[in-house]
């Protein structure tokens, strides 16, 4: 996706989609996990010029791509000792919610998103056959 970076918890560091192959995901299953690290490196990144934010970091939301929100505890913790201001002004959102269907919850991120003023590419979103639209 366009103008959205992946910091990689096997690196610590941004990847490129071209790099997410086969040999990465081996990596990602048997190496020893670098979050902190990778959330430290992101937001130590400098932030555009001209923000209305309490903090200028150049990332205005993390979308969590895992079941459960697993990962929202220890990100808060994390950006709260890196900046104590810094846990509200990231805001977290996950793909997927537990006992929340994944349509649902998806659909709900992506609404969290937008109304936040990322731009959401509903043409790309596939419909499934029960999808309802009014």
């Amino acid at each position: 996706v366009s103008g959205v970076t992946m910091f990689s918890s096997v690196t610590a560091a941004p990847i490129s989609a071209q790099e997410l192959d086969a040999s990465y995901w081996i990596k990602n299953m048997v190496s020893t996990v670098r979050f902190s690290e990778a959330v430290k490196a992101l937001v130590s990144q400098s932030g555009p010029a001209k923000i209305r934010r309490k903090v200028a970091i150049a990332y205005a939301a993390a979308i969590e791509i895992g079941p459960a929100a697993a990962f929202q505890g220890p990100l808060m913790q994390i950006l709260t000792a890196h900046d104590d201001r810094l846990a509200g002004s990231i805001m977290y959102t996950s793909l997927l919610s537990r006992g929340t269907s994944a349509e649902v919850s998806a659909l709900t991120a992506a609404g969290r998103l937008w109304a936040q003023g990322n731009n959401i590419f509903c043409s790309s979103i596939r419909r499934s056959p029960n999808f309802l639209v009014e």
